[in-house]
Protein backbone atom coordinates (compact mmCIF):
# COMPACT_ATOMS: atom_id res chain seq x y z
CA UNK A 1 0.00 0.00 0.00
CA UNK A 2 1.89 3.26 -1.25
CA UNK A 3 0.97 6.82 0.60
CA UNK A 4 -1.38 8.23 -1.19
CA UNK A 5 -4.09 4.84 -0.78
CA UNK A 6 -3.03 4.23 2.77
CA UNK A 7 -5.56 6.53 4.38
CA UNK A 8 -8.86 4.66 2.35
CA UNK A 9 -7.17 1.72 3.27
CA UNK A 10 -7.44 2.84 6.75
CA UNK A 11 -10.66 3.58 6.56
CA UNK A 12 -11.93 1.07 4.66
CA UNK A 13 -10.82 -1.40 7.56
CA UNK A 14 -13.10 -3.42 9.43
CA UNK A 15 -10.28 -3.70 12.21
CA UNK A 16 -10.71 0.13 12.12
CA UNK A 17 -14.45 0.18 13.01
CA UNK A 18 -14.10 -2.41 15.12
CA UNK A 19 -11.06 -1.33 17.23
CA UNK A 20 -10.62 2.74 16.52
CA UNK A 21 -13.17 4.50 18.62
CA UNK A 22 -12.40 7.72 17.48
CA UNK A 23 -14.82 10.94 16.62
CA UNK A 24 -14.47 12.78 13.26
CA UNK A 25 -11.88 15.11 14.81
CA UNK A 26 -9.47 12.59 15.93
CA UNK A 27 -9.83 10.68 12.34
CA UNK A 28 -9.06 14.26 10.92
CA UNK A 29 -5.66 14.10 13.14
CA UNK A 30 -4.89 10.72 11.98
CA UNK A 31 -5.00 12.10 8.37
CA UNK A 32 -2.84 14.94 8.80
CA UNK A 33 -0.36 12.99 10.63
CA UNK A 34 -0.26 10.37 7.81
CA UNK A 35 0.07 13.18 5.24
CA UNK A 36 2.66 15.23 6.92
CA UNK A 37 4.96 12.14 7.10
CA UNK A 38 4.20 11.23 4.07
CA UNK A 39 4.88 14.39 2.42
CA UNK A 40 8.69 14.42 4.72
CA UNK A 41 9.54 11.00 3.20
CA UNK A 42 9.23 12.05 -0.43
CA UNK A 43 11.89 13.93 0.35
CA UNK A 44 13.84 12.53 2.65
CA UNK A 45 13.66 8.78 0.89
CA UNK A 46 12.93 9.49 -2.14
CA UNK A 47 13.11 5.60 -2.62
CA UNK A 48 10.35 4.75 -0.19
CA UNK A 49 6.91 4.87 -1.76
CA UNK A 50 5.31 1.89 0.74
CA UNK A 51 4.34 1.80 4.00
CA UNK A 52 6.12 -1.61 4.10
CA UNK A 53 9.34 0.25 3.34
CA UNK A 54 9.77 2.17 6.62
CA UNK A 55 12.48 1.30 8.72
CA UNK A 56 12.94 1.68 12.17
CA UNK A 57 15.62 4.44 11.62
CA UNK A 58 13.44 6.17 9.43
CA UNK A 59 10.93 6.52 12.27
CA UNK A 60 13.52 7.73 14.64
CA UNK A 61 14.74 10.32 12.19
CA UNK A 62 10.63 11.46 11.62
CA UNK A 63 10.81 12.08 15.21
CA UNK A 64 13.39 13.79 15.75
CA UNK A 65 12.58 15.92 12.85
CA UNK A 66 9.49 16.72 14.64
CA UNK A 67 10.82 17.51 18.09
CA UNK A 68 13.62 19.89 16.08
CA UNK A 69 10.44 21.78 14.38
CA UNK A 70 9.41 23.12 17.78
CA UNK A 71 6.54 20.68 18.14
CA UNK A 72 6.16 19.94 22.05
CA UNK A 73 6.83 16.48 23.33
CA UNK A 74 3.05 15.67 23.92
CA UNK A 75 2.61 16.82 20.54
CA UNK A 76 5.53 14.26 18.55
CA UNK A 77 4.55 11.91 20.56
CA UNK A 78 0.66 11.76 18.98
CA UNK A 79 1.89 11.51 15.53
CA UNK A 80 3.97 8.67 16.56
CA UNK A 81 0.83 7.24 18.10
CA UNK A 82 -1.41 7.69 15.53
CA UNK A 83 0.62 6.80 12.77
CA UNK A 84 1.70 3.47 15.12
CA UNK A 85 -2.16 2.98 14.93
CA UNK A 86 -2.27 3.22 11.37
CA UNK A 87 0.55 0.72 10.90
CA UNK A 88 -1.17 -1.48 13.31
CA UNK A 89 -4.96 -1.74 11.75
CA UNK A 90 -3.77 -1.93 7.81
CA UNK A 91 -0.56 -4.38 8.22
CA UNK A 92 -2.19 -7.34 6.57
CA UNK A 93 -3.29 -4.71 3.08
CA UNK A 94 0.03 -3.14 3.64
CA UNK A 95 2.00 -6.11 4.09
CA UNK A 96 3.56 -4.95 6.65
CA UNK A 97 6.14 -7.02 9.26
CA UNK A 98 7.05 -4.32 11.36
CA UNK A 99 5.50 -1.11 12.81
CA UNK A 100 8.51 0.80 13.24
CA UNK A 101 6.24 3.54 15.30
CA UNK A 102 5.56 1.28 18.52
CA UNK A 103 7.37 2.96 21.60
CA UNK A 104 10.52 0.29 21.65
CA UNK A 105 11.09 0.94 18.16
CA UNK A 106 10.64 4.55 17.44
CA UNK A 107 11.22 5.91 20.83
CA UNK A 108 8.68 8.56 22.61
CA UNK A 109 9.88 11.86 23.30
CA UNK A 110 10.29 12.69 27.26
CA UNK A 111 7.02 15.05 28.43
CA UNK A 112 6.84 17.22 31.09
CA UNK A 113 5.17 14.96 33.76
CA UNK A 114 4.74 17.57 35.74
CA UNK A 115 2.36 19.46 33.73
CA UNK A 116 0.83 22.73 33.23
CA UNK A 117 0.60 24.72 36.83
CA UNK A 118 -2.76 25.21 37.43
CA UNK A 119 -4.04 29.02 38.03
CA UNK A 120 -4.89 30.14 41.57
CA UNK A 121 -8.23 31.19 42.54
CA UNK A 122 -6.83 35.20 42.66
CA UNK A 123 -5.42 34.30 39.21
CA UNK A 124 -8.39 33.40 37.85
CA UNK A 125 -10.05 36.22 39.75
CA UNK A 126 -7.66 39.04 37.93
CA UNK A 127 -7.90 37.35 34.47
CA UNK A 128 -12.41 37.43 34.59
CA UNK A 129 -11.69 41.32 35.59
CA UNK A 130 -9.24 42.52 33.69
CA UNK A 131 -10.65 40.57 30.27
CA UNK A 132 -13.27 42.83 28.73
CA UNK A 133 -15.95 42.22 26.02
CA UNK A 134 -16.61 38.68 24.65
CA UNK A 135 -13.05 37.60 26.27
CA UNK A 136 -14.60 38.22 29.73
CA UNK A 137 -17.58 36.58 29.60
CA UNK A 138 -15.42 33.23 27.99
CA UNK A 139 -12.62 33.51 30.83
CA UNK A 140 -15.99 33.45 33.32
CA UNK A 141 -17.66 31.13 31.73
CA UNK A 142 -14.82 28.69 31.66
CA UNK A 143 -13.76 29.52 35.04
CA UNK A 144 -17.67 28.31 36.75
CA UNK A 145 -18.60 25.51 34.58
CA UNK A 146 -14.46 23.76 33.77
CA UNK A 147 -15.86 23.71 30.13
CA UNK A 148 -12.82 24.00 27.71
CA UNK A 149 -12.31 27.28 25.82
CA UNK A 150 -13.14 25.73 23.11
CA UNK A 151 -16.73 24.15 24.24
CA UNK A 152 -17.20 27.93 25.74
CA UNK A 153 -17.50 29.83 22.31
CA UNK A 154 -19.10 26.91 20.46
CA UNK A 155 -22.10 27.41 23.48
CA UNK A 156 -25.09 27.48 22.16
CA UNK A 157 -28.08 29.07 23.90
CA UNK A 158 -30.21 26.07 23.28
CA UNK A 159 -27.65 24.29 25.45
CA UNK A 160 -27.67 27.25 28.46
CA UNK A 161 -31.50 27.12 30.16
CA UNK A 162 -31.16 30.43 31.85
CA UNK A 163 -34.76 29.16 33.76
CA UNK A 164 -33.51 26.36 35.15
CA UNK A 165 -30.22 27.17 35.65
CA UNK A 166 -27.87 24.89 34.58
CA UNK A 167 -26.04 24.25 31.17
CA UNK A 168 -26.36 20.96 29.15
CA UNK A 169 -23.75 20.13 26.51
CA UNK A 170 -21.75 17.53 24.88
CA UNK A 171 -17.98 19.17 25.39
CA UNK A 172 -15.52 18.02 22.77
CA UNK A 173 -13.62 15.49 24.76
CA UNK A 174 -16.50 13.14 25.74
CA UNK A 175 -18.46 13.33 22.27
CA UNK A 176 -17.30 10.00 21.03
CA UNK A 177 -19.14 8.21 23.67
CA UNK A 178 -22.75 7.50 24.06
CA UNK A 179 -23.59 8.99 27.34
CA UNK A 180 -21.03 13.07 27.06
CA UNK A 181 -23.25 15.00 27.50
CA UNK A 182 -22.80 16.92 30.98
CA UNK A 183 -25.25 18.91 32.98
CA UNK A 184 -23.52 21.93 34.82
CA UNK A 185 -25.46 24.12 37.42
CA UNK A 186 -25.34 28.09 36.61
CA UNK A 187 -23.52 29.69 39.69
CA UNK A 188 -25.72 33.26 40.40
CA UNK A 189 -22.70 35.09 38.79
CA UNK A 190 -22.84 33.64 35.64
CA UNK A 191 -26.62 33.40 35.42
CA UNK A 192 -26.25 37.23 35.94
CA UNK A 193 -23.71 37.59 33.46
CA UNK A 194 -25.61 35.61 30.60
CA UNK A 195 -28.59 37.07 31.35
CA UNK A 196 -27.20 40.34 30.54
CA UNK A 197 -26.67 39.39 27.40
CA UNK A 198 -28.74 40.55 24.38
CA UNK A 199 -29.39 36.99 22.89
CA UNK A 200 -30.88 35.70 26.05
CA UNK A 201 -34.28 37.17 25.41
CA UNK A 202 -34.19 36.14 21.79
Amino acid sequence: VGFTQAWATFMASDMRRDKVKAGPEVLENYERQLQHFGKWVAVAYTDVAALNQVTVDMAIAYRRHLAQSGRSPNTVNKYLSGLSLIWKIINGEAQITLNPWTDDKAGREEEDTEGREAFTADEVKILCEKATGDMQTLFALAAMTGLRLKDCCLLKWSEANLKAGEIKKTPAKTKRFKNGKVVIPMPPPLHRMLSRLPQASE
